[in-house]
């Protein structure tokens, strides 16, 4: 196993958790209620898959057949990708999406300066402090990586 094979895992306390699925439970709503999320994007976002996605390309090159359209699929290999998620643009996008500010305030002070370690069997790194990060394992990773990539579809214009 490489190095870059390992990943971080984020272990919240229990009251932890149960606060990152209330407010979960906000943002879902929120962003389906707006219809913020593409319906495309099928990576965590609930009632969709694999599957889903397959489909969906299956349907979209039959109907270009039928049409006479020429298809062209891009596809994006997302490794690492909480690792890549820029603090300042998340809060961007929150607020073009119409977060509150206050929403947005307590977004950026619960995901900064978290301390971090590396344990392996029974050693353990000494605490690491983070300026930003969206934690594999947490509960509103994948929904901030959803709304930092929501509009990834804007960007890619038909010729």
């Amino acid at each position: 196993m490489k190095d870059e094979d390992l990943r971080p895992i984020a272990f919240l306390p229990v009251l932890s958790k149960i606060y990152e699925k209330i407010v979960a439970i906000q943002m879902v709503h929120f962003l389906e209620m707006n219809k913020i999320l593409d319906e495309r994007i099928v990576g965590y976002h609930k009632g969709h898959s694999t599957t889903t996605a397959l489909l969906q390309i299956c349907d979209d090159i039959i109907r270009a057949m039928k049409e006479g359209e020429l298809t062209l699929m891009v596809m994006a290999d997302y490794s690492k990708a909480f690792d890549t998620v820029n603090f300042k643009t998340v809060l961007r996008k929150m607020h073009h999406l119409g977060f509150s500010n206050n929403f947005m305030k307590w977004t950026a002070n619960y995901l900064s300066n978290r301390r971090q370690l590396v344990q392996i069997d029974d050693h353990q790194s000494k605490p690491a402090i983070t300026h930003f990060c969206v934690p594999q394992g947490s509960i509103l990773g994948p929904i901030i990586f959803n709304i930092y990539v929501s509009d990834l579809k804007k960007s890619i214009h038909p010729a």
